[in-house]
């Protein structure tokens, strides 16, 4: 195995060095901007506006299901209240399954809605 000697790598690095300096701050700016007016950027997509119309119906979903876990927690029959129990629930957005986990050591419960189907027709 050949080793490296300091003075080698130091005699290596110095030939790779750049030809001409570096150029100052100033320079280097203005022809940064120069060759930046060569090449446009695209406009953005969406304005923000735009893009919290469409984030609209989500969270409109997001709310609707919320309040669905809410309003079951608060209308369970006093005697379930101490164990949290959720014994069924109504989902009105489209959605494809709903998961309901009863953990009676930690007298918990999850719900879980999966699928849930904004509407407007971008798969969101």
């Amino acid at each position: 195995m050949k080793t490296t000697r300091w003075s080698d790598l130091r005699e290596r690095l110095r030939a790779q060095a750049p030809a001409k300096p570096p150029a100052e701050a100033d320079v280097f700016w203005s022809e940064f901007k120069a060759r930046a007016r060569l090449a446009p950027q695209p406009a953005p997509e969406s304005e923000p506006a735009e893009r919290w119309r469409a984030l609209a119906p989500r969270w409109g979903l997001g709310l609707a299901a919320a309040a669905a876990v809410v309003l079951a927690v608060v209308f369970l029959p006093h005697g379930a209240a101490l164990g949290n129990r959720i014994r069924s629930l109504e989902v009105v957005a489209s959605h494809t399954g709903v998961i309901i986990l009863n953990d009676t050591a930690s007298r918990g419960t999850i719900l879980w809605v999966t699928g849930l189907d904004s509407g407007s027709g971008n798969g969101g």
